[in-house]
C-alpha cells in the first residue's frame, strides 16, 4: 500500500512496524545450505495476478512446484509400508472418482483425461452456482448475497446441498493446505470467497498443467517486500509499539514507545491500519461499530517449524508431503516441505536435511502443540530431529456465521475512509496475499487524491427525495456524519411527513440513521426513537414529534 501511494505522488509516508523486519506474515529464513524456507506466505496460485505483476516489476523468479506435491493416504501409520505416496493429480482424480461412485475397476481402466471429466463437469456447475449467488465481481470481496440464507451453513454443507461433493478432494487441498481450516467447519462464505470462479476455471481448464501451476519465489516472499521498500525508499520505524491512537477532526495523534521504553507522539493526516485490527481495539479510539464488528473476529493458529533431520537414506525425498486428514486433528502436523527439493536446489545433504513442518489448530495453540509436532515427526519416519526456528501465527481472521449474516465484511467496506482511516490486511478481507493486494487496489482505484487530506469521505450519490417528503437540512458532502451508535453513513436526507388525527402536530419518520443529527435537528422537541433502519437493518428508525409546527 505504501509503495502504491508513493507511485501516486503521496509523500511523507511513514510505516510504524512493531517487529524488526518487514513482510508481516511473509517470513523467509535461510538454512546453513543457503536454501530459502518460507515460514509464512509460501505459494503462488494460478489466479495470483497481482503478485505476478510485482514479480515482473521487481524481477524475481518463480519455481513451479505443482508436480512436487505428494499425498499420504493414512494419518500417521505405524508401519512404514502402510504409507501410500501419490502425486497430486493422481490423488485428486482418484478421490474425485471415489466421490462420484464410479466402480473401482472402471477407475483403474480410465486414463487421466477420462478421470477428469467429473472435475470439469462439477466445476462448471460450481462456477454457475457461485455466480448465481454472489454475482460477477472482480477478485477480492464478493458481493453480498440478496438472500443470506443461501450461505448460512458450512462450506461442506453447501457443497453437499448442491450435489457438489465430488469437488471435496479438490477443496481439501486448495483450501486446507493454506491453513484456511477444514471445509467441514469453515463458513460457506469463506469457502466461496477463496475458491472463486477464476480459480475453478483454471483448475478445470483443458489447457496444459502449466496453466494451473502452483509456484514459489526462489528468493523468498520477503525478498519481494524488501525490494519494494528499497526502490521506493520507504521510511520505516522498526520496533515501534503504538500505545494509543486518537483520531481528531483534522489529524490523528499516535502515542508510541521505542525499544528503550521512551514515549513519544507522532501525527498524520490519514491513518492506514494494516495490523491485526482486533488487537488494535485496545489502543484505538474506537467507535461503537468498530468494537462491535472487529471485536467479533475469530482466528485460527498456523505453526511453522524449521527442522533439521538426518539425511534420507532412501534417496531424494519428496519435496512436499500433505496429509489431508491431519487438518482436522487438533495441533496435527498436516504437511512437511523439503524446500531444497521444491526449489530444485542442489545442496550438500551429508550434514542433514532442512524442512518446514506445518501444524493447524482452529483455536489459539495449546501447550501440547510442540509436543505433538515431535511425536508426529517421529511417527512420519523423521530421525535426528532438531528444531531450529518456530513461528506461531494467529491466522485466518474471520467472522462466524452470525457476523456474516450481520453483513460485517461489507459493512467494513462501506466505512473505509471515515475518520480519515483505512483498514487493510487479512483482518478485513481474506487471508491470502492475492486478496490483500487486490483489496488494496480496489481502495486505491476509488481514491480521490483530495479525499485523504480533505474530507476522507468517498463521493456519494444522494438519492432523490420521495414524493411525500421534505428536505430538513443541507445534504451536501459537508454534512455527512458517522453515526456513533450503528456506524452507518448518516446523511441528513428527508423526513416523511405525517399529520396526527387532530392536525395539531406533524410526525417525521426518518428513513436513515440520524442519531447523531437528531439533537441538532430537534434541539428542544425531539422525543423518542424506534423502528428499523432502512440502511443497516438495526432497530433504529427514529420517530420524532414536533408540536405547534406551522
Amino acid at each position: 500500500m505504501a509503495c502504491e501511494l508513493s507511485k501516486r505522488g503521496f509523500d511523507n509516508i511513514t510505516i510504524l512496524e512493531k517487529s524488526g523486519r518487514i513482510g508481516g506474515k511473509s517470513y523467509s529464513v535461510i538454512d546453513p545450505n543457503d536454501t530459502v524456507h518460507e515460514m509464512g506466505t509460501s505459494y503462488i496460485y494460478p489466479t495470483y495476478n497481482e503478485i505476478r505483476k510485482l514479480l515482473e516489476e521487481y524481477k524475481l523468479k518463480e519455481i513451479d512446484v505443482t508436480e512436487d506435491i505428494a499425498f499420504r493416504q493414512t494419518l500417521w501409520p505405524k508401519q512404514k509400508d502402510a504409507v501410500q505416496t501419490k502425486p497430486f493429480y493422481d490423488w485428486l482424480f482418484e478421490e474425485i472418482e471415489k466421490k462420484s461412485g464410479m466402480p473401482s475397476f472402471v477407475q483403474a481402466l480410465s486414463p487421466d483425461f477420462l478421470q477428469s471429466i467429473t472435475l470439469r463437469q462439477k466445476g462448471k456447475e460450481y462456477i454457475k452456482l457461485h455466480r448465481k449467488i454472489l454475482g460477477k465481481y472482480s477478485y477480492s470481496l464478493p458481493n453480498q448475497p440478496a438472500d443470506m440464507k443461501q450461505i448460512d451453513m458450512t462450506f461442506y454443507e453447501f457443497l453437499r446441498r448442491h450435489d457438489l461433493h465430488e469437488l471435496l478432494p479438490l477443496f481439501t487441498f486448495i483450501h486446507e493446505v493454506q491453513g484456511y481450516g477444514p471445509v467441514r467447519s469453515v463458513p460457506a462464505f469463506y469457502g466461496l470467497w477463496w475458491n472463486s470462479p477464476e480459480m475453478m476455471e483454471r483448475l478445470i481448464s483443458l489447457k496444459s498443467v502449466e496453466e494451473g501451476a502452483t509456484t514459489m519465489i526462489s528468493s523468498g516472499f520477503q525478498s519481494l517486500w524488501e525490494a519494494m521498500a528499497r526502490k521506493h525508499r520507504l521510511r520505516i520505524i522498526f520496533n515501534c509499539e503504538v500505545t494509543s491512537i486518537e483520531r481528531l477532526e483534522s489529524s490523528t495523534t499516535l502515542t508510541c514507545k521505542d525499544p528503550e521504553g521512551e514515549i513519544y507522539e507522532d501525527s498524520c493526516s490519514f491513518l492506514i491500519i494494516a495490523a491485526p485490527i482486533h488487537h488494535m481495539l485496545n489502543v484505538l479510539d474506537c467507535k461503537q461499530w468498530e468494537k462491535e464488528v472487529f471485536g467479533s473476529l475469530e482466528c485460527s493458529t498456523l505453526a511453522t517449524t524449521l527442522i533439521e533431520t538426518n539425511p534420507n537414506k532412501q534417496g531424494k525425498e519428496i519435496p512436499i508431503r500433505f496429509w489431508p486428514v491431519n487438518v482436522i486433528q487438533p495441533n496435527g502436523t498436516y504437511a512437511i516441505r523439503n524446500s531444497a527439493n521444491a526449489l530444485k536446489r542442489r545442496v550438500n545433504r551429508r550434514r542433514g536435511e532442512f524442512k518446514i513442518a506445518f501444524q493447524y489448530n482452529s483455536h489459539w495453540p495449546s501447550k501440547e502443540m510442540k509436543c505433538r509436532l515431535i511425536e508426529d515427526l517421529k511417527t512420519a519416519g523423521e530421525s535426528g530431529v532438531k528444531i531450529l526456528k518456530r513461528k506461531v501465527w494467529e491466522y485466518f481472521p474471520r467472522f462466524n456465521q452470525d457476523g456474516i449474516s450481520q453483513g460485517y465484511p461489507w459493512k467494513i467496506r462501506q466505512m473505509q475512509g471515515f475518520q480519515r482511516t483505512w483498514y487493510i490486511g487479512s483482518s478485513v478481507c481474506f487471508e491470502s496475499i492475492q486478496d490483500c493486494l487486490k483489496y488494496n487496489a480496489d481502495l486505491l482505484n476509488e481514491l480521490d487524491s483530495k479525499s485523504l487530506y480533505d474530507d476522507a469521505i468517498p463521493q456519494l450519490k444522494i438519492p432523490p427525495p420521495p414524493s411525500n417528503s421534505i428536505s430538513v437540512l443541507n445534504h451536501g458532502q459537508e454534512s455527512l456524519r458517522l453515526c456513533p451508535h450503528c456506524g452507518q453513513m448518516c446523511t441528513p436526507m428527508f423526513l416523511k411527513k405525517e399529520l396526527s388525527e387532530d392536525g395539531a402536530c406533524l410526525s417525521y419518520v426518518l428513513t436513515f440513521c440520524l442519531l447523531c443529527w437528531l439533537p441538532s435537528v430537534f434541539p428542544e422537541h425531539w422525543m423518542e426513537m424506534h423502528g428499523r433502519c432502512s440502511e443497516c437493518g438495526k432497530t433504529m428508525k427514529y420517530h420524532a414529534t414536533l408540536k405547534n409546527t406551522d
